[in-house]
C-alpha cells in the first residue's frame, strides 16, 4: 500500500459483521473519524472510550445516524487515573465476551507537566519528585517524544510476548485535529501548531487512514511501525533496540504491580 489515498476506507475495509471494537479518546479527531468509518462496515458494537459521557454523547449520536444498526456504547475512561483504567476495564469486560479491534487512539500533546496520583505523566513521562532539585527540566518535546519511542518500543515487545495477536504503532502525519489546540505556553510550538499546521497538515478523514488500515488490512506486521499509508517505517536507531524494547517492559511490569 502506497502513501496518500490508496486506502479507501469505504472500499477496503472488509465486513465486520459480529466485530466488536473499542477505540479510546473515539469522541473527537481521528478517533472519532476512525469510529464513523469502521461503523460503515456493521461491527456488532462499537464503543467509545472518553473521559465523560458528556463529552462522546455527540459523537455517540453521529455515529448511529450513520449506522443505525450498529450498537454504540460509552465507556467512562480516563487514562490520566490508573483507578480509572481499572474501573473501565472491569466494566468493558463484564459487558463483553471478545474483542477484536482495540484502537488506542486517546492521546495528548504539548502539555506542561501533569502527574496522575501515581506519579506518571499522561504523556508517558514519570515524574520523580526526589530528583527535582538537581535534574535538568525535560522539555515538552522531550516528554513528547519519550512517549512516542516508549509507543514504538513496548508494541514491539508486546509482539514478542503474545504472538497471537496482531498489533501495531503508526504515525497518523500532520494533521488538522483538536490536538493542535493544546500547547505548553512555548511561542514555537504554539506558531507550529496554529499556523503551520493548518497550513501542511492533512484532514481527519485523510489522517485517520493510517489507523484504520492498521485496524483492519490483511498483511498488517505484528510489532511494525507503520507511515501512512500502510509503509512500514525505520524508526529511530532507539526504537529499534530490542535490548530497550526488554527493558521498558520488564519495567513496565514492575510498575504495575502494585495496581492490577
Amino acid at each position: 500500500m502506497g502513501h496518500g489515498s490508496a486506502f479507501d476506507p469505504d472500499r477496503d475495509i472488509p465486513s465486520l459483521e459480529g466485530k466488536v471494537i473499542l477505540i479510546t479518546g473515539g469522541n473527537v479527531g481521528l478517533g472519532k473519524q476512525s469510529a464513523l468509518a469502521l461503523s460503515k462496515h456493521q461491527p456488532s458494537e462499537l464503543w467509545i472510550a472518553a473521559r465523560s459521557a458528556k463529552k462522546a454523547d455527540s459523537a455517540i449520536a453521529e455515529i448511529k445516524q450513520l449506522s443505525p444498526a450498529v450498537q454504540v456504547r460509552f465507556l467512562e475512561l480516563d487514562l490520566a487515573s490508573f483507578a480509572s483504567v481499572k474501573t473501565a476495564t472491569e466494566a468493558f469486560l463484564s459487558s463483553v465476551s471478545r474483542l477484536d479491534i482495540l484502537m488506542l487512539n486517546a492521546g495528548i500533546m504539548a502539555c506542561p507537566p501533569w502527574p496522575d496520583h501515581g506519579g506518571f505523566g499522561p504523556s508517558g513521562g514519570i515524574q520523580f519528585d526526589t530528583l527535582k532539585s538537581t535534574a535538568t527540566a525535560m522539555s515538552t518535546n522531550d516528554r513528547y517524544g519519550q512517549s512516542k519511542l516508549a509507543n514504538l518500543l513496548f508494541i514491539r515487545e508486546l509482539a514478542e510476548h503474545h504472538p497471537e495477536l496482531t498489533v501495531a504503532s503508526i504515525h497518523p502525519g500532520t494533521v488538522n485535529t483538536d490536538l493542535q489546540k493544546s500547547n505548553d505556553g512555548s511561542w514555537m510550538i504554539n506558531v507550529f501548531q496554529k499556523v503551520v499546521v493548518p497550513l501542511i497538515g492533512v484532514s481527519v478523514e485523510e489522517g485517520a487512514k493510517s489507523q484504520l488500515w492498521a485496524a483492519t488490512a490483511k498483511g498488517v506486521q505484528s510489532g511494525e511501525y507503520y507511515v501512512p499509508v500502510g509503509v512500514s517505517g525505520e524508526g529511530s536507531q532507539s526504537s529499534n533496540d530490542k535490548a530497550l524494547a526488554k527493558k521498558l517492559w520488564d519495567w513496565t511490569e514492575k510498575e504495575l504491580e502494585s495496581y492490577i
